[in-house]
């Protein structure tokens, strides 16, 4: 299990990442629910941050009627039908294969397959497949940003 208030914290520390105030397991629950069901990880990362941000790298924050303007760009609004088809740039909506998490970069989605719970993210107008959990997977996209 991954120890996610460690790794943000390393994150701010090393990246300069933002992140908005952590949701309650109701809340959190009850998004997970309407889109299909979160990984356990991806859940967990909720319960100890609403998102997080590097430049372009997003882990797309859940819809907060609290605080609308800064979780606008949110995981509910990223998988609703139409939305899909702008950030990762295909013609046909990929939601039914995927649950949209975040951005790597500018409109290049960060997907999670719903039927295993791998982590894909797009390059260069394809889909990429990643051996990464979720922990791994944001550090390597936050060096990656830092290197650029």
């Amino acid at each position: 299990m991954t120890d996610w208030k460690a790794s943000i914290d390393q994150w701010r520390a090393r990246h300069a990442v933002r992140t908005l105030r952590a949701l309650s397991r109701p809340v959190v629950e009850r998004a997970s629910a309407d889109l299909g069901s979160f990984p356990t990880d991806l859940l967990e990362l909720y319960l100890c941050t609403n998102g997080l941000s590097k430049d372009a790298f997003v882990i797309f924050s859940i819809a907060d009627d609290s605080d609308p303007k800064r979780t606008w760009n949110s995981v509910q609004r990223a998988n609703r039908q139409g939305q899909t088809e702008v950030l990762v740039g295909y013609e046909t909506d990929v939601t039914s294969r995927f649950l949209v998490i975040g951005q790597v970069a500018y409109e290049r989605g960060a997907l999670v397959e719903r039927s295993t719970g791998a982590l894909w993210f797009e390059d260069d107008e394809k889909l990429v497949h990643t051996n990464h959990s979720l922990e791994p997977f944001i550090d390597a996209c936050l060096r990656d940003i830092d290197c650029a």
